[in-house]
């Protein structure tokens, strides 16, 4: 794989995060120990270019940064990961940050401040980053906590030069707070993907539909190549125009869900750019979820070599256990 032909932009979430390890997660009013607290990288998209990029793909986040020290944090920790910071641009204001609270048994509760994240307008995308996105063979995006305008602009940007649109739909418009009269723009976005990843929940609660084939084949309705959505436990389904299938979840130990999905689409985008086979690119993706799940900084930075290891030794996830379905 050409890394220079390769590379990977995101424009979405980034921000700092800030995890909280508890012994159980508490109800309103009540007290408890804290175990230990640590600072990462986090956010949709910046997760997933922290797992491209630990699979040795040449990935830059293009995104804007406050004049708090939290800048400096969140630029540190994606540069260390091997994320290129060259496009990242300082404005008055508080950088994104957000707060993780999990449990031994690696349940969470999560809170966020978008902080620059959601001043990044169209305007900005234009000037600043066209060229960068122009020269990317994949773009990252994703509703719906980022502004749906600037996914557009991205978008429109990303497609005028035949570069592939990656879209994760990580969580519902309603959880969101997005109103009726936007749903347009989240269908103008799906309509120009060539990738969409999302949770069995976002999903169903966006398209009101139950099966994961059906919500597959919605997707791919839209326009996209490859389709899927992740179910935790019940694995994952993923579809093309030809074909889809179910793959089981991974027997782990969680330390923490958090990041599984956007760690998933990287997997997923690592098979697609290197035009795996269905089951290979599912298979990949569900590792790498599932390895962000074991570790304790909510983000997966497992190698490719890692990645195929923990495949291997997964007997119980193997190719037998792929379920093929018709489209």
């Amino acid at each position: 794989m050409d890394q220079e032909n390769d590379l990977v932009v995101g424009v979405g979430n980034g921000l700092v995060v800030y995890t909280i390890r508890v012994p159980q997660i508490l109800t309103p009013g009540a007290k408890g120990e804290v175990f230990s607290m640590a600072a990462c990288a986090g956010g949709v998209t910046a997760n997933s270019l922290v797992q491209l990029a630990a699979l040795e793909v040449n990935t830059r986040w293009l995104g804007l940064v406050g004049t708090d020290s939290n800048a400096d944090l969140l630029v540190g920790a994606l540069e260390q990961a091997g994320v290129n910071v060259s496009d990242v641009h300082q404005i008055d204001g508080e950088t994104g940050f957000g707060f993780v609270i999990a449990d031994a048994s690696g349940e969470r509760v999560g809170y966020c401040n978008q902080g620059t994240t959601a001043r990044l307008s169209p305007g900005d995308v234009g000037t600043r980053f066209k060229e960068t996105i122009q020269a990317a063979r994949v773009l990252l995006v994703e509703v719906c906590q980022f502004p749906l305008a600037s996914t557009l602009a991205a978008i429109e940007i990303a497609s005028d030069a035949s570069t592939l649109v990656v879209l994760d739909f990580d969580s519902s418009p309603n959880e969101a707070g997005i109103p009726p009269e936007e749903r347009n723009d989240i269908e103008e976005v799906l309509g120009q993907c060539d990738v969409v990843s999302g949770s069995y929940g976002a999903l169903r609660d966006y398209t009101g539909l139950t099966s994961p084939k059906d919500i597959c084949k919605y997707l791919l309705d839209y326009g996209a190549q490859l389709a899927a959505t992740t179910m935790g436990h019940g694995g994952c389904y993923l579809a093309t125009h030809a074909r889809g299938c179910h793959l089981p979840a991974f027997e782990i130990d969680a330390v923490d869900t958090t990041g599984a999905g956007d760690a998933f689409r990287a997997g997923l985008v690592y098979g697609f750019i290197n035009e795996m086979e269905l089951e290979e690119t599912g298979m990949f993706a569900t590792a790498c979820g599932a390895l962000c799940c074991t570790s304790p900084m909510n983000q997966s930075q497992a190698t490719k070599e890692t990645v195929l290891e923990f495949i291997a030794n997964q007997s119980t996830a193997g190719k037998e256990g792929v379920q093929h379905a018709g489209k």
